[in-house]
């Protein structure tokens, strides 16, 4: 039978082994898929969005543990801003025109490819009504 000081000893043990790994494992590189937030800029007295946008990308990315840990945990993530065209001109943005927006606005990352393929937007102009 082991004594209960030798428990509190073991557990000590298995606890700050736990604990150095834990730290180890973030300290390392990782290249993994997030879902990150995405925001559109427009001009809102003039367009409206006919469905609801996109609010996310999937991107592959290297890059520490400390950060991807930060992400899953939802703290100071800054979403990508995307300036939305004129209705008539997109309805879509595709992957290549995402992946320079990702790799300029998202510092703490390198960014491999944009996974999601295309955004859709369903946007048009505010309709005006004329009073006489």
């Amino acid at each position: 039978m082991i004594k209960k000081s030798k428990w509190k000893v073991i557990i000590l043990y298995v606890s700050g082994a736990t604990i150095f790994w834990l730290l180890q494992a973030l300290n390392k590189d990782y290249v993994t898929e997030i879902n990150h937030p995405v925001t559109f800029v427009f001009d809102t007295a003039r367009i409206a969005p006919i469905e609801a946008l996109p609010n996310e990308a999937t991107l592959q990315v290297t890059s520490g543990g400390w950060y991807l840990l930060q992400h899953s945990l939802g703290i100071n993530i800054d979403p990508i801003k995307i300036a939305l065209p004129l209705p008539r001109r997109a309805s879509f943005i595709h992957n290549k025109r995402l992946y320079p927006l990702a790799v300029k606005q998202l510092k703490k990352v390198k960014v491999n490819k944009v996974v999601t393929d295309t955004l859709y937007v369903s946007i048009q102009y505010k309709s005006r009504k004329r009073t006489h």
